[in-house]
């Protein structure tokens, strides 16, 4: 990832990852440290996240990929916090790297200009080491 377009530029988010009773549904939960800022874009009004998971079979020398694009968010209104998405991933996977991206939106719809993008891996871990939910 390039560092002009770190997710950090434009908010900080703490990440907590659960698994479902079938071992192939991964619900990840954002909550924000920071607030979300698009600094010297003010056009942007709103932003879209989207969570992705990258569940690596090293075994088999495989990833599988995940996503859930989260609805548009407006900056001025109370976000509900904490957001979540839930993946669906091979059980076979044994290793999960979750990344998070964020574009700014304009009246509802995404910008389209590069400077108002950022992503970052969030999370690696084992999937052993994630708590199985009930």
């Amino acid at each position: 990832m390039y560092k002009d377009h770190l997710l950090e530029r434009m908010v900080a988010v703490k990440t907590a990852l659960s698994l479902g009773a079938s071992a192939s549904s991964l619900t990840v939960t954002l909550d924000f440290i920071t607030p979300v800022e698009f600094k010297s874009h003010k056009n942007i009004n709103g932003f879209q996240l989207t969570v992705i998971a990258i569940a690596i079979d090293a075994a088999n020398e495989v990833a599988h990929t995940a996503s859930e694009i989260l609805p548009v968010q407006k900056l001025t209104s109370e976000i509900p916090l904490p957001i979540s998405a839930t993946l669906q991933i091979p059980v076979e996977s044994k290793t999960i790297l979750i990344c998070v991206k964020c574009e700014g939106c304009d009246d509802g719809e995404l910008a389209n200009n590069i400077r108002t993008k950022g992503m970052g891996i969030v999370k690696a871990l084992e999937l052993s080491e994630i708590d199985k939910g009930k």
